[in-house]
């Protein structure tokens, strides 16, 4: 049985409980393993993320920052696969001469694979998700001509 580490565990559970059941059965059925890197942002986290363009939604308008009450209860996601033993962050920082180093396109398809198990498992428990490495949901990627596809952000996952 997949399970997540525990700073994974704690990320997940600022998060929407529906998120968080649809990202455990997702780990159980991915190709890939994955963590997830980031769940319920705070304002300094969230306009960090704007400011080094990570992310387009400053505080409090982002999924990440959303509450219910007083209690963090993220909408998105940010996940994190692994390949070659390592997290695709640290891999897609080495220079792209390191032999090491993933192609984006093998970068691209660890992304497409885990959100191809969350998008399985959310459909199964009737939730809609989107995707920022396909906002408009056509299928496609910019990599794959999607020229609508104007801010790809493949970690993320949120629900709509």
């Amino acid at each position: 049985m997949a399970t997540f580490s525990v700073k994974s565990l704690l990320r997940l559970g600022t998060c929407d409980p529906r998120l968080q059941d649809i990202a455990k059965a997702a780990l159980e059925i991915c190709s890939v393993d994955f963590g997830i890197a980031c769940g319920w942002r705070g304002e300094a986290e969230q306009n960090d993320a704007v400011r080094r363009k990570l992310s387009k939604t400053p505080w409090p308008t982002s999924n990440h920052n959303n509450m219910v009450g007083s209690e963090a209860c993220s909408l998105a996601v940010d996940v994190l696969p692994y390949l070659r033993g390592r997290d695709l962050f640290s891999l897609s920082d080495l220079p792209k001469t390191d032999p090491n180093r993933p192609s984006d396109a093998e970068i691209e398809a660890a992304f497409r694979a885990v959100w191809d198990a969350f998008q399985s498992v959310a459909q199964k428990m009737g939730v809609r998700l989107r995707w920022g490495g396909d906002w408009d949901g056509d299928g496609k990627t910019r990599s794959q001509g999607d020229a609508d596809e104007r801010f790809v952000d493949l970690p993320h996952i949120e629900i709509r």
